[in-house]
């Protein structure tokens, strides 16, 4: 497998776990609205770049996981990924969205 592959691969493990982070959220909680609505609601109501904050973390576990097993390229894309939603988040917190 090319770097490239690897490091999408490792792109897509970056939003997927966070994403799932967030419909464990949604359906601990907030399961009487639609996952649209969740994420349409937290937005207007200014949570969703805390909820995001919150299930970047998982991210941690993936990349300590994948370093330790000498995955480093899948490593570099759960970064890539934590720093776009990061920047998502910070873009959420100004405002600017």
């Amino acid at each position: 497998m090319s770097i490239a592959k690897k490091v999408g691969l490792g792109f897509l493990m970056g939003i997927t776990g966070p994403l799932m982070v967030l419909l464990v959220i949604y359906l601990s909680k907030y399961d009487l609205f639609t996952f649209y609505e969740f994420i349409e609601n937290a937005y207007q109501n200014y949570v969703l770049s805390i909820f995001l904050s919150l299930a970047v973390v998982i991210n941690l576990g993936t990349f300590w996981l994948l370093i330790n097993r000498n995955r480093i390229y899948l490593a570099r894309g759960v970064i890539l990924a934590t720093f776009v939603i990061g920047l998502f988040i910070l873009l959420l917190k100004f405002d600017l969205l």
